[in-house]
């Protein structure tokens, strides 16, 4: 067990006291990169709207933790709610991580598959400890985090994308005094990059990037984001790196490019490589920047959007 530092007054807090469970028994699999620079510190905050609590960065089927995280919650009246989501490196992005919340007459109220930087949430139905669970089944590092508010305003983030038709201009900020989302058409409600619409030291259309500088594109203040910095939609991204690696799933039957001798840095594609492409081959790629859904702060790589847009499925490399 590792334990989160507590909110005074645990007789009256619903995020006090808050303890993380790792289970153990997951179904062996493929491992994912590790996102090992990404990093968040514990931390709990309080606001006029309500309570904020992340444990930090944890890694599920890591040498600490086993394929989940518990977080118990307590509902103190049926007129609050909870908003939940998680914040991760680049490549968690792209892949899905299970998130369950059991009522406290133990039925589900969430169980859902989402990718960190989206978020779910719900008025509370009934007042006593509510179960909150992140799983995954492969190894995944991501910081969860929890908002307790003290009104109904975490209802609007809704259980499921496809029922969400709605605006976010008028709604008050999850937890803390700063908005921090944006409902994407498509796409649920997504972390707003500090950059917004605008670009950050636009890149010329001759410039070139490492497959390092690519995911850099879409790190913000340590946590990654779906949008690119420094490119518009319409933009292209020319990629040019060193394959230093690769490894083949057999069970995705996808194979990873790494590059810069680091297994936090790699490009998938479909089919076995592993004959075509060895490691010292230069690699070299032009993607073109698209936009996510109804936003213009939300754009990606066609690379990236078709991963986001097909889960468990791979471009061909050629």
């Amino acid at each position: 067990m590792a334990q989160v530092p507590q909110v005074a007054d645990a007789a009256t807090s619903p995020l006090a006291p808050v303890w993380w469970i790792a289970k153990k028994g997951a179904k062996a699999g493929f491992n994912y990169a590790s996102d090992k620079f990404y990093n968040v510190k514990p931390s709990i905050k309080k606001g006029k709207y309500g309570i904020e609590s992340t444990p930090g960065s944890i890694t599920l089927n890591g040498s600490k933790y086993g394929a989940s995280a518990m977080y118990n919650v307590k509902s103190l009246s049926t007129k609050h709610s909870l908003a939940l989501h998680a914040t991760g490196g680049v490549t968690t992005l792209f892949k899905k991580y299970s998130l369950i919340v059991i009522n406290p007459k133990g039925n589900f109220t969430i169980n859902t598959s989402i990718t960190t930087g989206v978020y779910r949430g719900f008025k509370f139905g009934l007042k006593g400890t509510y179960k909150v669970l992140f799983v995954a089944n492969n190894k995944y590092k991501l910081a969860p985090i929890i908002s307790y508010r003290y009104d109904s305003g975490n209802k609007t983030f809704g259980t499921r994308v496809a029922a969400r038709n709605r605006t976010t201009t008028n709604t008050a900020p999850v937890a803390m005094e700063n908005g921090d989302y944006v409902s994407v058409a498509g796409y649920g409600d997504l972390t707003r990059p500090s950059w917004g619409a605008s670009t950050v030291d636009e890149k010329k259309s001759s410039d070139t990037l490492t497959v390092s500088e690519l995911y850099d594109q879409m790190m913000d203040n340590g946590s990654a984001v779906y949008s690119v910095k420094s490119y518009k939609a319409g933009d292209t991204i020319k990629v040019s790196d060193t394959v230093t690696g690769l490894e083949y799933d057999q069970e995705a039957d996808a194979t990873k490019l790494f590059f810069n001798n680091d297994a936090d840095v790699y490009l998938e594609y479909c089919g076995d490589l592993t004959s075509a492409i060895k490691p010292g081959d230069h690699f070299t790629k032009e993607m073109p920047v698209v936009q996510l859904g109804n936003s213009s702060m939300f754009r990606l790589p066609t690379y990236f959007k078709y991963v986001v847009d097909n889960p468990g499925s791979y471009l061909s490399y050629y």
